[in-house]
């Protein structure tokens, strides 16, 4: 579903229905999306369509099979030219993700980036498909980053002025900090992992570049918060190698939006943002917190709090 809103997230429409699957029938279910404006002002909706059975508590987690081998499991695309309010799809791109997201970079090549299950050693890869004709066909995987030892995915990537291709993502087994993974070619081949955010992440990254140079990553902190991290221009750039001995993030702030409390049953810290025309940022997280059921929660974020400079890191917060 889409909602809309009209006066900055203050308030939204009733949703727009997009696409319905019946999973009881057989036609699978759709989880993880994305939305993002490409260069010709039309809106790209990206997510991942699975249909594998049985269904396991906690899916898309815990497959017992590389979901690589079947094929009915890939990225669905919708197009909208009116700013959201109707929608044209799917168009099935026969390329398989998990948390799927999706950019496209100044030249027009647009990244559709998602995980990939190595079930021989059990561990998470980030990918990215890439292509160069508005989303019509696409390229082979191409490895942004694979190391058993971290275990990536739900990236995403943000372009530098000169070209340069930052990535953040989770790392499900890291426990200091956090990663990313930078490339200097158009994002065909990609290096790391770099020191970046204070906090480890553990669940989905939204990063982009503030209307003044600043590099905002939100994603889902390690204990099932909603949090983020700023780095100047030049600390995004920044080739810091990772160690997590010595880590100290080069980060200019970082903090906690928001804290989940359904300890039982946590799903936290799966959100995005928007840059508002007066600088302050509009977020918003998926949490199941103390409603009845799971909601989309916003918050505004003045630019006063995102780029105060943090207090000296002194590693014991």
């Amino acid at each position: 579903m889409i909602r809309i809103s009209k006066d900055l997230g203050r308030t939204w429409s009733e949703p727009i229905v997009v696409q319905t699957l019946h999973r009881d029938k057989g036609e699978g279910f759709l989880f993880c999306r994305w939305v993002t404006r490409l260069h010709d002002n039309s809106l790209l909706l990206a997510t991942d369509r699975v249909t594998y059975k049985p269904f396991p508590p906690g899916a898309p987690h815990n497959w017992f099979y590389d979901p690589r081998n079947d094929s009915g499991n890939e990225a669905w695309l919708y197009r909208s030219v009116d700013d959201g309010r109707t929608w044209t799809g799917p168009e099935k791109t026969h390329r398989m993700t998990v948390s799927v997201s999706v950019r496209q970079v100044t030249d027009g090549t647009i990244f559709m980036m998602g995980e990939h299950y190595d079930a021989k050693l059990d561990y998470w890869r980030q990918v990215a498909f890439l292509s160069t004709d508005n989303g019509k066909t696409w390229s082979d995987p191409i490895t942004m980053f694979d190391d058993r030892h971290c275990c990536t995915g739900e990236g995403d990537l943000v372009e530098m002025p000169g070209g340069k291709l930052v990535a953040y993502m989770r790392a499900n087994k890291i426990r200091v900090g956090a990663i990313k993974a930078v490339s200097d070619d158009g994002g065909r081949t990609w290096s790391g992992p770099f020191a970046a955010g204070k906090y480890p992440i553990n669940g989905r990254v939204t990063a982009g570049r503030l209307s003044s140079g600043e590099v905002l990553v939100v994603h889902r902190v390690y204990g099932d918060n909603f949090g983020f991290f700023v780095e100047s221009e030049e600390a995004a750039s920044a080739r810091v190698p990772y160690d997590a001995a010595t880590y100290k993030s080069p980060a200019l702030n970082w903090g906690i939006i928001d804290i989940e409390h359904n300890k039982p049953r946590p799903d936290g810290g799966y959100g995005g943002w928007v840059e508002l025309p007066d600088g302050d940022v509009y977020a918003v997280s998926y949490i199941t917190d103390d409603a009845p059921k799971p909601q989309i929660r916003g918050y505004r974020l003045s630019r006063k709090v995102l780029l105060t400079p943090h207090p000296k890191d002194t590693r014991t917060e």
